[in-house]
């Protein structure tokens, strides 16, 4: 079974109506390609967004979020080797909530990869 066709209000159509010089059209290629985005893409969101965020951006918060996930299980390793049974678990408690706000705000889609995480522990 075919597809259905976009609605006309839907469908893309060609606009040439850029005038750019040789620098300008360099200009936008390498914004475009910084953000790993088409030219029409950073144009229209741009735009229509009001701003581009760029993946490569996107991608350094994640690796951020990824190595402070790392140290906060490096803090709760350690604090369960040197500190008291019932301060260590109060203090890795927390640092589990921290880490699940950082997953929540940041990437909402690993919400669904800890609760599976959970699951294997619970087994």
């Amino acid at each position: 079974m075919a597809r259905p066709r976009k609605s006309e209000t839907d469908r893309r159509k060609r606009w040439d109506v850029l005038y750019v010089t040789d620098a300008e059209r360099r200009a936008l290629s390498d914004a475009a390609s910084a953000a790993d985005l088409s030219v029409s893409r950073l144009l229209i969101s741009s735009v229509l967004d009001g701003h581009h965020r760029h993946r490569a951006e996107r991608r350094h918060v994640i690796q951020a979020l990824i190595d402070a996930e790392r140290q906060l299980d490096g803090i709760a390793r350690a604090l369960a080797v040197h500190a008291d049974p019932s301060s260590a678990v109060f203090l890795q408690a927390q640092l589990l909530g921290i880490e699940r706000d950082f997953r929540k705000c940041a990437m909402p889609w690993s919400v669904a990869i800890s609760e599976v995480e959970t699951e294997d522990f619970a087994e």
